[in-house]
């Protein structure tokens, strides 16, 4: 397989109002019937831009949206608590309203410990997970998402490996469990 190259041009995108914020995503590529959507949240300090390249890929296959975290990128950043419950929040009402189908989450770093929550928290919109690097604690002190760490006790990190169908395989990297 030969790399294309991609424009590295942000591609436009609109805002959806969420709890009285302006939140900006971006969507691409045409409705498939034979498979979910494709969500894709960016990482810490990152925004919608930071796929790019990717949704000028994806969209030939996919119905690829993106979205930037309240409190990253063109959404609004208010001065308020930020937590991974919050964005779980926000990502869940985001695929009910907007997206309107179960989706894929594919995040990155903080968006991957965020899709994680909803897939573990909310598997009513999640079609399957794709969180790629570590997933962040992010519930205050040392707190991890309960519902993921739960599922998935002695994970460190999981990455990205492919979708099947309905299905996302990943490869999951264990913590070091001390035993003794």
């Amino acid at each position: 397989m030969q790399a294309t190259p991609v424009a590295a041009k942000s591609i436009p995108g609109t805002y959806w109002q969420w709890r009285g914020h302006s939140i900006y995503y971006v969507k691409a590529g045409a409705k498939q019937s034979d498979r979910p959507p494709l969500l894709l949240i960016h990482g810490f300090g990152a925004s919608t831009d930071h796929w790019r390249k990717n949704i000028a890929q994806l969209q030939n296959d996919f119905e690829v949206w993106a979205i930037d975290l309240l409190g990253f990128g063109r959404s609004a950043k208010p001065a308020i608590a930020y937590s991974g419950n919050l964005w779980r929040d926000q990502l869940r009402d985001f695929i009910t309203e907007v997206v309107q189908r179960p989706a894929v989450l594919a995040g990155n770093s903080l968006g991957g410990y965020s899709s994680l929550c909803v897939a573990a928290q909310c598997p009513e919109v999640a079609a399957g997970f794709n969180p790629f690097k570590q997933c962040w604690p992010l519930h205050g002190k040392g707190k991890r998402c309960q519902s993921a760490t739960q599922s998935f006790p002695r994970v460190n990190s999981l990455n990205f490996v492919t979708t099947l169908g309905k299905f996302s395989v990943i490869s999951i990297c264990p913590a070091k469990i001390d035993d003794s």
